[in-house]
């Protein structure tokens, strides 16, 4: 049967396309699946970044994870950069994928060196062990 729960580690994104003057961008990544929505951090200044975040997610079965890039502006409203979906059923169980990120048009977006712009994901079922209510306290880096 399908697992009740499912661990989305947001491994990296990488060839992000510059977003402000200094050519840099400051992406951050939500993910969003069956109406939850978890946040990873902020990283600074840069184009690819490792995130190595895990968060667990409650699932129905046949839901589509949502991926978006967010790009932080301290002056103005945070900036979409793209969105990336996956299908959960066929992405377990586990093993690193590589999906690219699209825009609003989907239409693949380019980010540095010509390159499409992508994040790296891994879903798995989560262990019985683990529980939703349970990975919130006591988190820490």
């Amino acid at each position: 049967g399908l697992p009740s729960s499912v661990l989305v580690t947001v491994v990296a994104v990488e060839n992000l396309p510059k977003t402000d003057m200094l050519g840099k961008c400051d992406p951050y990544v939500k993910c969003r699946l069956d109406g939850t929505t978890r946040q990873t951090r902020v990283q600074q200044k840069t184009l690819d970044c490792e995130f190595n975040e895990d968060f667990l997610f409650e699932w129905a079965g046949r839901q589509e994870l949502t991926i978006e890039i967010w790009d932080q502006d301290k002056l103005k409203n945070d900036e979409l950069i793209g969105t990336a979906s996956l299908n959960i059923e066929s992405a377990l169980p586990g093993g690193e994928l590589v999906v690219e990120v699209h825009d609003s048009k989907k239409k693949a977006i380019v980010g540095k060196n010509k390159k499409r712009t992508v994040v790296k994901v891994m879903i798995q079922a989560a262990p019985p062990s683990m529980s939703v209510e349970g990975i919130d306290e006591g988190g820490g880096g």
